[in-house]
Formats: structure tokens, C-alpha cells, sequence
């Protein structure tokens, strides 16, 4: 009895932190699916924003209460910086934290950071300046030959007793929760519903992009802080962003943006997907060692289809 009783403590003081990757469901997560599922558990959610200003201080540990559900996509840090992150969230978590990671095609997520740096920022660097250009700018975070996601599995469950890692392409099963908490089906179609019918993050279309590299002249340059990774944004590309995905993306039928990396050839992403495809769509790390499934994933691949009209 009493051992029955240790192991449902234990349940309940459960420490979980979602560390990323970002460009992967994060937002609809953290908006639609980590909140509610967290008061279902009985279990305190930290949002990025608690969450990183808790870890900005060292001496904050303490205050990390013995169960909680935490998500930050930038506590993995950006590829360059891996090792270094996952220092800095060894020693604040502990090894006893279980890590949730979600990955993402190289060229999906290289090409919607590159939006999100420089399309909905309004740096409006063209993709070769981008990605090739010999200056200290944004991109060399996001430096594709560093983007070993292989790697970064492995770097987490060497180092935390529990790993769990799921695709971007199935992140709408939510396996990863199941997993982790031991959730009934029911449950499971619960926190499935709220992701697939909330989601609605997207990055700027095809037609939003092209128009605003036209019209970039109008903007200004943005000064740009390589070491916190902002940009300040001028008051009329705010607004011009608020029009294009408020207004312009919304009305006109919406067409993905797509890189040309034919055009790019010092980054050679059909060996960055290659290396992707080779990785299990879903893992479990216990103490380093890969576990099998407990239970055959009940999937609901229609609510990933759903998941990716809205998320690009």
C-alpha cells in the first residue's frame, strides 16, 4: 500500500519542461493545450515568460515548486549554442526533469526562422545575404551546418533521466503528453481537440513576402542586436505586418512562402533532411536508453492534416 502510495506521489510531482524547438506547434501549445491540460493535472504551467525569468537567475531554483509544467522554446537555444544550453538547463532543472522536445524538418524550420528574423521583423535581407553572407548577422545562430538534431537528442538523454521527443509532422497526436503523464484516451482527445481546433499561427505568404521585399524602401533599416537576438522594429513596419497578416493574409487566398535552396548552395539542406528522415518520428529516453512504445500510439493523423492548415 505504501509503495502504491509513493508511486502516485511521485505521478503528481512530476517536473516537465518543453524546451522547443521553436517553429514546431510551440505557440499552439502554449496558448491552447499546456494551460488547460496543466489545471486537468493539478499542476502548476510556467509559460515562456515565467519561465525565463526564473531561469535568468540561478539562485531562483529554490522557488521551482516540486511538480510543474513548464515551455519555453528558448531554453534549447539556438544550434550554435546547444552544449550551452543544455548546461545552463542541467543545472537549473536537474536531472530528474523530464525533457519534452519537438523537431522540425531542417527546411521547414530554417526557412520559417529565416521569416521570422527577417520577413516579420523587417530586416528584408534576400535569402543569400541571408544565409551566406559574411557579416555577423542573425542567421550565424541558425547556422545550418550546426542544425545536427541527431545530436541534440542525444545530448539531452545522456544527461536527463527522461527524454521525450516527437515530429513536428505528428506533434497534433500528442504522444509526447501521453507519455509522459500516463493519459487515458479520453484525456488524450481532449487536449487533441483543443490544439487542432485553436491553432492559427502562420507566417507571412508567398504574396505577403514578395511585396514586402518590393516595398522594403519604405521601412528604414532596423537596428539589430546580434547578442539578444532582437531587432527594433520601426512603427511602420509594425504596422504594415499587422496589415499584411491581419488583413491582406486573411483575405487573399494564402499561398506558403518557399525558399529556393537550389538558389542557396552553401547550404546543402537535402543532406539536413536526409539526416531528419533517418530520425524516429517518435522516442522515449529512459536513463539514456531508448524505450519501446508502452501502448500502440493512438494517433489521429487527421488532426495532424488539420494542425498544418494553420501552422507554417
Amino acid at each position: 500500500m505504501a509503495a502504491l502510495f509513493f508511486g502516485f506521489w511521485r505521478l503528481k510531482m512530476k517536473r516537465v519542461v518543453h524546451i522547443g524547438q521553436g517553429k514546431a506547434a510551440t505557440t499552439a501549445l502554449q496558448k491552447d493545450v499546456f494551460p488547460a491540460f496543466a489545471k486537468s493535472q493539478n499542476t502548476k504551467y510556467l509559460d515562456p515568460e515565467n519561465i525565463t525569468r526564473l531561469i535568468a537567475n540561478p539562485a531562483n531554483k529554490t522557488k521551482l515548486s516540486d511538480s510543474f509544467l513548464a515551455s519555453a522554446e528558448v531554453l534549447v537555444g539556438p544550434p550554435i549554442k546547444w552544449d550551452h544550453y543544455l548546461e545552463i538547463n542541467s543545472e537549473f532543472f536537474g536531472p530528474d526533469t523530464t525533457i519534452l522536445l519537438v523537431l522540425r524538418r531542417p527546411s521547414g524550420f530554417l526557412r520559417s526562422v529565416y521569416q521570422q528574423i527577417n520577413h516579420h521583423s523587417g530586416l528584408l535581407l534576400d535569402p543569400k545575404t541571408y544565409f551566406e553572407g559574411t557579416d555577423e548577422s542573425l542567421s550565424k545562430r541558425f547556422d545550418p551546418k550546426c542544425y545536427d538534431q541527431a545530436r541534440l537528442v542525444k545530448l539531452y538523454a545522456d544527461t536527463f533521466n527522461e527524454v521525450i521527443v516527437q515530429k513536428f509532422e505528428t506533434v497534433a497526436d500528442l504522444e509526447f503528453l501521453r507519455v509522459a503523464y500516463g493519459l487515458s484516451p479520453s484525456q488524450m482527445g481532449t487536449a487533441r481537440l483543443n490544439l487542432v481546433k485553436n491553432s492559427s499561427n502562420r507566417s507571412f505568404s508567398k504574396t505577403a513576402v514578395n511585396l514586402s521585399m518590393k516595398l522594403k524602401w519604405m521601412f528604414g533599416t532596423p537596428a539589430v542586436d546580434i547578442e539578444k537576438g532582437t531587432i527594433k522594429r520601426t512603427l511602420r513596419f509594425k504596422i504594415w505586418r499587422s496589415l499584411m497578416q491581419g488583413v491582406f493574409d486573411k483575405l487573399y487566398p494564402y499561398k506558403k512562402y518557399v525558399l529556393d535552396w537550389e538558389s542557396l548552395p552553401k547550404v546543402d539542406i537535402r543532406k539536413l533532411d536526409s539526416a531528419y528522415d533517418e530520425i524516429p518520428s517518435f522516442q522515449h529516453y529512459v536513463a539514456g536508453v531508448r524505450q519501446p512504445l508502452s501502448e500502440p500510439a493512438d494517433c489521429q493523423r487527421e488532426g495532424g492534416v488539420l494542425l498544418h492548415q494553420f501552422l507554417h
